[in-house]
């Protein structure tokens, strides 16, 4: 058995980001990525955050966020399913550099939902309006430092509101528990490999406070949080 060091980041680069694959395992791999995290309970952290959200800007008509990373949809479409009832109008944009992610989140998002998803390099993204803001969602531990720093700057730059990580926390229990259970459920390859892999690569809160110092974000600006099961939220408001 390989030994696992869990002391800092894993470099090995996930399935999903390296190999060329078709349509088809592609739009495979997020259905069932989905259905991990619902049962990981994934989407809480970003619920809790919307939740106080919405308390903090009530006297809003309007909300526009995007969300980078945005994959198969499911964290929007989350996002409207807690917010179609509500007073506050919400536009919600999925940004994504994968053509893929677009056409399979289009497959199974409601026309009626307030959700537009957009293909783009979010560095040179060209854009009328900056958003309120920005979040992502399990997203981050896809680049290496000097990629999220640069990350972090630009969503500061472009969210006039503040910002939103929800994200893995790197442990040996959740590495091994995922990689136990994905080895056991009938999933897409790519998430046998990757979702273990995900954890390696993911960050304790030491590490999100040096990323966020070097990022030159204030620390009276940010706030980090634990959330079971062994998952962070890095909260980011404009002063």
């Amino acid at each position: 058995m390989t030994f696992r060091n869990f002391s800092k980041r894993s470099s090995e680069i996930e399935l999903m980001d390296s190999e060329s694959v078709s349509f088809t395992e592609f739009n495979n791999c997020l259905r069932h990525l989905e259905q991990i995290n619902i049962f990981t309970l994934a989407y809480l952290p970003t619920y809790f955050w919307l939740k106080k959200i919405i308390s903090e800007n009530s006297n809003q008509e309007k909300i526009s966020i995007f969300d980078i990373g945005s994959g198969g949809g499911d964290m929007l479409r989350k996002i409207w399913e807690w917010t179609s009832s509500g007073e506050i109008q919400f536009t919600l944009t999925g940004i994504d550099i994968n053509p893929w992610s677009k056409k399979s989140a289009e497959e199974v998002t409601p026309k009626a939902a307030p959700i537009k998803f957009e293909t783009a390099d979010i560095f040179t993204l060209s854009q009328e309006q900056k958003p309120d803001f920005i979040i992502s969602s399990l997203f981050t531990h896809h680049l290496d430092n000097d990629s999220l720093i640069k990350f972090i700057r630009w969503m500061d730059e472009q969210a006039t509101h503040g910002w939103f990580i929800n994200d893995l926390h790197r442990h040996f229990i959740p590495y091994f528990f995922i990689k136990w259970v994905t080895h056991l459920l009938p999933v897409n390859r790519l998430v046998k490999n990757d979702a273990a892999v995900s954890v390696a690569r993911s960050f304790t809160a030491e590490e999100w406070w040096r990323i966020i110092e070097e990022a030159g974000i204030a620390r009276n600006r940010i706030k980090i949080k634990w959330f079971f099961p062994f998952r962070y939220s890095i909260t980011c408001k404009k002063l």
